[in-house]
Parts: C-alpha cells; structure tokens; sequence
C-alpha cells in the first residue's frame, strides 16, 4: 500500500526558478520463485508474496492440495472464481491458490484471469494424466497379486489334499490305534466303525477346508479390481447373510439342542443295548422262555426300529414343546420315504415275519425257496440263505416265495432212483432188494413198481438220506445186489433219460442179454 503525503510550500527562491528533473526510480529486484510440484513434476511456480505468505509457504500450500487431490478416486473439478480483483483456483472443494494482479505480473500474464486460467488448465492435465498413471498402476498391482494370490490358494489346497490322505492313510494303516467309544461298559461304536467314521470325517474336513479356502480367494480376487468389488459384496451377503441368520437360530435354540443331544445319546445307548441283548439270546449266552434262539436277531431288528420311530414322532414333541416341530416332521418324512423307497424290502419283511414266526421253514431243512433249492442255512426277515450243492451260499429273498412254490424236503433229502429189470422176473424180490439197499443207506425207504412194458418192468425208490453222493452210492448197492440175486435188467423207457435198465436192443433188433448197465440214476 503506497500512503501519499500532501507537498510543502515554495520558497521565495524556488518561485523565480524551475526545479530539476527528479531521478527514476531504482528497478524492483526479481523476487525468487517457489515452484508447486506433484510427485517431482513441476505444476506452477509462485513468485511474490501474499498477505504474510512467502513465495515458498504459498507453494507448499498449494503442493498438499494437490496431493490430496491426486488421492481421490475421480480426478476433481478445477474451478476459478473471481471477486474484487483475486481469482481463486479451485480444486474440488479446497482451494488451490489466491491470485492477485501482482501475481499476474511476476508471471507476465495481461490478466489475472488469464494467469488463473493457465493454472487451471496446467492443474486439470496434471490431475488427469496423475490418474491414468495410479490406475493403470493398480491394476497391474491387483492382476500380480491376483496370480501370487492364486499360487498360494493352489499351494494350500494341494497342502491340505496331501495332509488328508496321509491323515487317512494312518488310519488305515494302524486301526489298533483307534480306541472303541464306550459309555458305562456298554461299547457303543467298535474299532471298526470309529476307522470309517473318522475317514468320513476327515474326507469331509478336508473338503470344507478346500472350499474355504477357495471362498476367500475368490472374494479376495472380486475385491482387487473397481469393476468387480460389487459383485464381493454381493457373494458376502449371499453367504454370510444365511450363515448368520442360522447362527442365530441355533443361540435361540441351545437349551433345546442340549436336550436333543442328550436324548439322542440315550437313545443311542439303548438301541445299543437292545442290539446286544439279542444278539446274546441268538448266541445261547440268554436263554428266553418266550423267545426261541432263532428268532432273536429278527426281534432285536424290530424293537430297533420301533424305538427309533417311537423316539420320533412321540419324543420329539416332548423336548420341543410342539406337535408340529422339525423333529416331529423328520420322524413323519422318514416313516413315508422309507415306505415309498423300501416298498419291495418291506414286501419281503412282511413275508419273513410269516415264514419266520409261522415255522414254514426251520434252519437244516432241504427245501426249494424262490425257484432255488438247498439246505436251509439261516433266516432272516429279507431273506433265506441256502447252501446249494457245490456249498455256494444262495440269498434268496422272501418276495420271491410269492410267485414261487415252496418244496421242504426235509431235514434229510429225499432221493430217489429208477431202475428197469426184465419183467420175467419175481418183481416182488426186486421190490424188497430196492428197500433193503435203501435202508442200509438212509431212513423212509419207499419202493414201487411204476409201469410195465415190453422193455422191462420200472421201479421208482426213494429214501431220505443226508451225506455227499448218495444217489451213486445206493446205485452202486442196487446194481451189486441185483447181479447177486441174477437179475437181468430191462430197457429203460425213453423218458427216463439216466435210469439203470439194460441197454436199448441192436439193429437187427436181436435182445442181448449180456452185459449189464450200471449207470447212475438222474
């Protein structure tokens, strides 16, 4: 601010004579510039000061605006505004510089306003050209760590792979290691099934291990880049928001849950028990007067199931309070799937429980079940397990004695045999050898004399007798007792097939009466 004072009189002298020319005035010294900078790159330079700002302290002033601004994420708006002489550059919302016409000068400007439109637009490409280099930096930084991101994701979920078949592999490798789960004595899970119960788990532990971890990656990678960051939020709700929401559910319900766990365990432990107790009635080791050995794994089935069913659909409305809870209606859903899926399995039940309970067939017997036949070897409500000739076990279910008849032989089998003898003979002798030879072999010897032709007289003999190679044996016996008494053979009937009888006549048709044949009955 220039103060102007007013002049003195002249004097006397002064009045007569002009006065000299005054000197110019001395040139202003050039004031040192302080340059604003962003990132190394010079914007603009600031050289006279300002109020009480030095040159330097207005540039620094200006540089942290700019900086602040290069850090958003949309380049801002550059604005000027004038008022009273000093146009102030805007950058968003802060401003950036007060420029006076002083400042115009020091920068050779006509104008302040031009001066402060040359800023603005040095300041707009610096700010775009700031942008464009921190994005196209990001996302070569987001797609590197993208790919050191997913490296180590593969790396972990081949580490967990291998953890869980070595894990796996011991259990395998050493069961004895793995204890029985008992609770007061009573063994409820067997070494056994604790092997496969922890294979599962482990196989199941590893899987969720697998799918967390790539869960995360993937929300990790979303989250890397503008365009996609949406869609991590969106997959976080998605699976967080009903993860939550069940938490939430289960904290409301502890009470019941621990009511329900420590009604399961019961039940566990008395079907537990139930299964043993008759498995050591089915052993002899608990004699029964109303339960015959036989039958008491078919029972202990039954009474399983029944607790099961019972404990669903009448217990689980006393431990959740209602008639219509989850477990009640699990107990209803399994009763109707297991009808609707095992509708030929309880079909052949429903059979078992007549043959098993109604004695039709007895462990030992010789019978023909389901179009199969052998020794009857054990029963069960599914089934009837037969020992055939060649000793194979042959499961035959019990559906099948509904479109098959049932043939029980006996305990011992029946055999029997056909023989042709020449009909001249006492037929009344042939008749008592066939049943002395049955007797010396088996029990209920039976003899007949069947038909009668010009070929021979035939006799069908049976007897129930148990042991390997009856039917040769007895043959054996007859052939020897008939060539004993001189009893010629006859020819057997066509029919017959394998019966022993003489050999059918010669081309001429000439009978012979020789040789004897000695082959096995069918």
């Amino acid at each position: 601010q220039v103060v102007l004072a007013p002049a003195p009189p002249a004097s006397a002298d002064d009045q007569g004579e002009p006065r000299a020319a005054e000197p110019p005035p001395p040139p202003l010294a050039e004031q040192p510039e302080a340059r604003v900078e962003l990132l190394g790159r010079t914007v603009f330079a600031v050289r006279v000061h300002r109020g009480n700002l030095s040159p330097p302290e207005r540039a620094r002033e200006a540089a942290k605006v700019l900086e602040r601004a290069a850090q958003e994420k949309k380049v801002p708006d550059v604005r000027i505004a004038e008022q009273a002489g000093v146009a102030v550059v805007y950058v968003g919302e802060s401003p950036l510089i007060h420029l006076g016409p002083e400042d115009a000068a020091a920068a050779g400007a006509a104008t302040v306003t031009v001066h402060a439109a040359s800023i603005a637009a040095t300041v707009r490409d610096v700010l775009a050209k700031e942008h464009s280099r921190s994005r196209i930096a990001t996302s070569v930084f987001s797609f590197s760590l993208l790919v050191f991101s997913g490296l180590i994701a593969l790396l972990l979920l081949r580490k967990v792979g291998e953890l869980v078949a070595r894990a796996r592999a011991w259990v395998a490798e050493h069961p004895e290691r793995l204890p029985a789960l008992r609770v007061r004595g009573i063994e409820m899970l067997r070494p056994a099934a604790s092997q496969g119960a922890l294979s599962v788990a482990l196989g199941v532990a590893g899987a969720l291990v697998r799918v967390g971890i790539a869960y995360i990656w993937i929300l990790f990678a979303l989250s890397l880049f503008a365009s996609t960051r949406d869609y991590s939020e969106k997959l976080t709700g998605f699976v967080l928001a009903p993860m939550s929401e069940l938490m939430g559910r289960i904290a409301r319900s502890v009470p019941v849950l621990l009511l329900a766990i420590v009604a399961t365990l019961a039940l566990l432990v008395l079907t537990r028990f139930v299964g043993l107790f008759f498995g050591s009635v089915s052993r002899g080791e608990t004699s029964l007067g109303w339960l015959p050995s036989d039958l008491a794994i078919a029972t202990g089935v039954l009474v399983r199931f029944g607790i099961l069913v019972a404990a669903l659909l009448l217990a689980a409305p006393l431990i959740t309070g209602t008639d219509e809870g989850a477990l009640t209606r699990v107990g209803f859903v399994v009763l109707a799937s297991a009808a609707l899926a095992s509708t030929p399995l309880i079909a052949s039940a429903a059979v078992g429980l007549s043959v098993i309970y109604g004695r039709r067939l007895r462990i030992g017997d010789i019978a023909d079940v389901g179009g199969r036949s052998g020794r009857v070897r054990e029963l069960t409500l599914i089934e009837a397990r037969l020992e055939d000739e060649d000793g194979c076990v042959v499961r035959v279910p019990h559906l099948l004695s509904l479109f098959h008849p049932t043939r029980i032989r006996g305990r011992p089998p029946l055999v029997t045999v056909e023989i042709s003898v020449d009909p001249s003979t006492d037929l009344e002798r042939v008749r008592e050898l066939l049943l002395r030879t049955a007797s010396g072999l088996g029990s209920r010897a039976r003899a007949a004399l069947v038909a009668i032709d010009e070929g021979g007289a035939h006799f069908r003999a049976t007897m129930a007798c148990d042991g390997d190679d009856v039917r040769g044996r007895w043959l054996t016996a007859v052939a020897q007792a008939l060539a004993a008494a001189g009893i010629p053979l006859g020819r057997a009937p066509a029919s017959s097939g394998g019966a022993l009888g003489r050999a059918p006549a010669s081309s001429g048709g000439a009978r012979r009466s020789a040789p004897v044949d000695r082959g096995a009955a069918s």
